[in-house]
């Protein structure tokens, strides 16, 4: 058995557009469009010694401002500062904006994982196993202070969100390839 875990923000992550590849140990996005391959590498269109500089002085200063920001030496260090954290659950979140979602087209995302997930289901079932997919909560919607806060510190109008539209979107996609693989008279 695979079990695929999967978070709302493997939708926004999936641009059909976007390789993401490491070079010496740094992530490095390329557009697929605009992707120049030699010797069967691609040609990176930056510095990497400015892109090791870049990505290390960014971590260098978010710890820093982590450091800062302990209030208690016996609690564990944070991954990121409350100001980064709190920008990266608004950038996750905005994929549940209704009016967003409409203005920006995550079609292409969408259908990605969802040709994706097909995919690995044949992949594995060629290999006599089952694939199960987790669909797992991001913490704005579990974590009621969280949310009120997202809302409130980036000025957001709780209406313009459906917190449930990745589950809703995989779960009918799952649920219809089930139906359609099992014939018209199974069971949901």
């Amino acid at each position: 058995m695979v079990v695929l875990g999967f978070v709302e923000n493997d939708f926004l992550e999936a641009d059909p557009d976007r390789k993401r590849i490491i070079v010496n140990g740094l992530y490095v996005d390329i557009s697929r469009r605009k992707e120049h391959i030699v010797f069967g590498y691609p040609i990176i269109p930056q510095s990497r010694l400015l892109l090791f500089i870049e990505q290390k002085y960014k971590i260098y200063q978010e710890s820093k401002q982590v450091q800062k920001e302990v209030q208690d030496p016996k609690q564990p260090p944070a991954s990121f500062s409350e100001e980064t954290y709190l920008q990266l659950e608004n950038a996750r979140m905005q994929f549940c904006n209704t009016s967003a979602a409409r203005a920006k087209n995550l079609q292409g995302n969408v259908d990605l994982i969802f040709q994706s997930i097909s995919e690995m289901d044949a992949l594995v079932k060629s290999r006599n196993a089952k694939l199960v997919v987790a669909i797992y909560p991001d913490e704005f919607q579990v974590n009621e202070p969280l949310l009120k806060t997202l809302f409130e510190s980036f000025k957001l109008k709780r209406e313009d969100y459906d917190l449930d539209l990745a589950q809703h979107l995989l779960k009918s996609y799952l649920e219809s390839k089930k139906k359609l693989l099992n014939g018209p008279h199974s069971a949901p």
